[in-house]
């Protein structure tokens, strides 16, 4: 903690307004509160310090001036609880210094901040020389968190991005300004170049000015865009790369392709500082223009621990605006349900959204909606998925001795191969992930990197009717078990963002003729060469099918209550084989959601007011 000295006049007037406008300070009269301003010590303390720390004795209570903090407590057990955040304008520690108690939550700072400290010493002082207002004011505070329980505050959520280059050649300017045009699309953003940085702030550790500079710029301001500096590891980094670490709550590091993540030529304290820092962090993959497949190191997640990684093109806006959309949590989540040849209305759903201009910034699916979502992420456009689609079916499938499945598996994992090559889920444009079951340990598994064709292969693979895939010693089936449209996993992936799942699973009729009281192989044959409809019997294809599915049919309510949009194409007079009816499955998805392009519309731009 530094201490700032003597308070200059507009170091006064901002404590004042902030005792005005506290809860516990805010009743007091005008001269209580100009005393109070003369002899609280103004400090400002470094993003990550601790202003106070669990079962310290509650010597002092603090009024954050500027600046942000989290509470968190430590359990018995060792683990930590996070409590909430707080911000300017509100008090912290006087419940313990009112109470006589020792400090109950870690109060640390999670980006540079201002605080005005009142000591033990000199509140009792005030409280004895104006017993009546003080006395009123601690009756109702003590009253407001006896009637909460709980020490609880909101998140403020996040509004500062630190740009952190980790190579010397990127055009981190130009990557910075394109992403500040894209963020300014949804609310007002402040950009601070490096370079006005670097002049703003050029002193080591924490600073009230800064602090209070950063303050104001949040009133003012939705987002904040601070751009940090390259700096080798044979330097020290700059103060203001420092200070930008400190105040960002998601951080955005930025390299090359070529960039080694477990070689990185970046100073030890930036490095040091990004381990340890209480923020989000997204790393941005840098491509020239021209690339046609992004490169993306596997070892990044071992190097850094990161909540997602974007391949971005610079000179593609669509791709920038993209990771702003998710960086502000406006992204676009995209649903799609497994159903065999019905998921051909996916095409469909796709072309009337891209149509309508609607973004689709993730996609995800089960089955047929992994096939097809992992075709539109790897760059097929929506008119040529029909024929790409129908091509790998024609392979078919062999039947096997069903020892592990009916049918053998080994064309559909070729035709996979050759359909998505060596691409890695994490090193698409569009991020995708599949689902699948995995059957060892009873859940819904997120494929959301390695092979493609292998994440698809593992939701394309029906219990019973495909092998299993194994990996890393444990099977996986199509998720269809579980849940066919997995709209929980999606919904965790994007967050507050908006959510459109397409269901084309139809609870086809399976029942028999009341007569039949068992089902024989001799009717079931005599009903296959006569061409007999009239004794309609379920074959094994039908009972695994029915059975694979059973689990996504209970979840459909769940699912519905988690989309924003939940889209049921009319495809039930097609069956599940009828790939040869592609373009008229299509069809029927792309003019049902024709019908809801205007509700969508009108929910993303709701979500934006409401966000703002």
């Amino acid at each position: 903690m530094h201490s700032s000295g003597s308070t200059m006049p507009l170091e006064k007037e901002r404590l004042f307004h902030a005792l005005k406008n506290s809860l516990i300070f805010g009743e007091l009269p005008t001269s209580l509160l100009t005393e109070l301003t003369d002899i609280m010590q103004v400090s400002a303390i470094a993003g990550g310090e601790a202003l106070y720390r669990q079962g310290e004795d509650s010597d002092s209570l603090a009024l954050i001036i500027s600046g942000r903090f989290i509470v968190q407590q430590q359990r018995e057990d060792g683990s930590t609880v996070r409590l909430g955040e707080i911000g300017s304008g509100r008090c912290v520690g006087e419940l313990g210094l009112i109470l006589q108690q020792t400090r109950a939550a870690d109060v640390i700072a999670v980006r540079d901040s201002t605080v005005a400290s009142l000591s033990r010493e000199d509140f009792e002082q005030r409280l004895a020389a104006h017993p009546v207002v003080f006395n009123r004011a601690i009756t109702r505070r003590v009253s407001e968190y006896s009637a909460s329980n709980t020490a609880r505050a909101p998140s403020l959520g996040a509004t500062n991005y630190a740009v952190v280059p980790l190579a010397a050649h990127l055009n981190i300017s130009e990557f910075s300004t394109a992403l500040h045009k894209a963020l300014s699309k949804h609310s007002s953003a402040y950009y601070f170049s490096a370079l006005d940085g670097e002049a703003f702030h050029s002193e080591q550790g924490a600073s009230v000015n800064s602090s209070h500079h950063f303050n104001d710029l949040e009133q003012q301001h939705q987002y904040l865009l601070l751009e940090a500096t390259f700096t080798s590891s044979s330097f020290d980094s700059t103060a203001w790369s420092q200070l930008a670490i400190r105040q960002a709550d998601h951080i955005i590091l930025v390299a090359e392709p070529e960039t080694d993540p477990l070689q990185l030529n970046v100073a030890n304290d930036i490095l040091q500082a990004l381990h340890k820092v209480d923020a989000k962090i997204s790393l941005v993959v840098l491509h020239p223009e021209q690339a046609e497949t992004a490169h993306v190191d596997s070892q990044w997640h071992q190097a850094f621990s990161l909540q997602r990684i974007y391949p971005v093109r610079l000179a593609r806006s669509a791709e920038i605006e993209r990771f702003a959309r998710f960086l502000t949590g406006h992204a676009v989540g995209l649903v799609l349900g497994g159903g065999g040849a019905r998921g051909m209305a996916h095409v469909g759903v796709l072309a009337a959204l891209e149509e309508a201009g609607i973004p689709v910034d993730m996609v995800c699916g089960n089955s047929m909606g992994a096939l097809i979502g992992a075709q539109y992420a790897n760059g097929v456009s929506p008119n040529a998925l029909i024929s790409s689609t129908r091509r790998f079916i024609q392979g078919g499938e062999r039947p096997t001795l069903p020892f592990f499945s009916l049918l053998a598996g080994k064309r559909i994992k070729k035709g996979l191969r050759r359909l998505f090559g060596k691409v890695h889920v994490e090193a698409l444009w569009r991020p995708f992930f599949a689902v699948s079951c995995n059957l060892s340990r009873a859940s819904v598994h997120v494929h959301d990197s390695g092979r493609l064709w292998q994440a698809v292969l593992a939701s394309n693979s029906p219990a019973g009717i495909l092998p299993p895939v194994i990996l890393d010693g444990e099977f996986f089936v199509d998720a269809a078990l579980l849940d066919n449209v997995p709209v929980a996993a999606m919904r965790d992936q994007i967050g507050f963002g908006t959510l459109i799942a397409v269901d084309v699973d139809v609870r086809d009729e399976l029942t028999v003729d009341p007569s039949i009281k068992k089902l024989s192989p001799w009717r079931a044959m005599r009903q296959y060469f006569l061409r007999s409809k009239k004794e309609r019997l379920p074959n094994i294809m039908d009972l695994l099918n029915r059975s694979g599915h059973l689990g996504g049919l209970a979840r459909r309510e769940a699912s519905i209550a988690l989309a924003d949009h939940y889209l049921q194409p009319p495809v039930s007079q097609f069956g599940l084989m009828a790939y040869g009816k592609s373009e008229a499955i299509a069809e029927a998805g792309y003019i049902y959601t024709k019908q809801h392009i205007a509700a969508i519309k009108q929910s993303l731009q709701q979500s934006l007011q409401h966000r703002l």
